[in-house]
């Protein structure tokens, strides 16, 4: 049985690949996530040993580069099955072994990027900023990923995929740009406030533990999940229908 789970959350994380680099809007969007990557390497290399470090916007920084495709894919999450999705819902599909397969695809998104950013950190001589970066990883994978799963079930606007997303504003509205901004932020802001209240390694410790906890606790969250989307699918569904 547990073989067979991984194997189908394994197929819905190879049709959303393959959806993603198949369709326009969402081959679009996958360049912009790239390039607001690299603009978080940038500024990272060049601000990383300035004030910069001190203000809210170093840390938007530092959790770009590894939640850099969980938000930016993630901002759209159920808007790419909304052309398909009565089709999608309506067959025998787990919905745990679904929200889950987003999940591992938002974690295997972070250690990709963590590969990358972990050599740039070393090579840059900013080695020191190892653990910083790995508690945003590890809130990135075990909080954000689950909340921004969570903000997607109240995105009930339909888009088609064939089209490109330049001046095409089918699926999303400045709400979800705000939460982007907010998801983003979340970690910078507790890293302030528990620096201010223990210390800057009691911060980096604890916002690495509750991303560690929030991992721990996937099975939980993802059963929070699927019950919000059951209170909301007809919702969605509704959404989704019109054109």
């Amino acid at each position: 049985m547990g073989i067979r789970r991984y194997r189908n959350i394994s197929v819905f994380i190879i049709l959303e690949v393959k959806m993603l680099l198949r369709n326009k809007k969402s081959i679009n969007n996958l360049g912009q996530i790239i390039i607001l990557y690299i603009f978080s390497l940038l500024i990272f290399i060049l601000k990383a040993k300035t004030s910069f470090r001190e203000s809210i916007f170093y840390f938007i920084i530092l959790s770009l580069m590894s939640g850099a495709f969980i938000v930016g894919h993630g901002v759209y999450l159920l808007t790419w099955e909304s052309t398909y999705f009565n089709s999608l819902i309506t067959k025998t599909v787990s919905l745990k072994q679904f929200f889950r397969s987003k999940f591992w695809l938002f974690s295997f998104s972070a250690l990709f990027f963590t590969i990358f950013n972990i050599l740039l950190l070393i090579v840059s001589d900013n080695s020191s900023f190892i653990f910083l970066y790995l508690s945003f990883l590890f809130f990135n994978v075990g909080i954000i990923s689950p909340v921004v799963i969570l903000v997607s079930l109240f995105n009930n606007e339909r888009a088609a995929l064939d089209k490109g997303i330049f001046f095409n504003y089918e699926g999303y509205g400045a709400w979800q740009y705000l939460m982007l901004f907010l998801e983003l932020s979340i970690p910078g802001i507790l890293y302030f406030i528990f620096s201010y209240l223990v210390s800057t390694m009691g911060a980096i410790i604890i916002i690495g533990l509750l991303g560690i906890i929030g991992i721990i606790l996937t099975n939980f969250l993802n059963s929070l999940i699927i019950k919000l989307f059951n209170k909301r699918k007809y919702l969605i569904i509704d959404g989704f229908n019109k054109k």
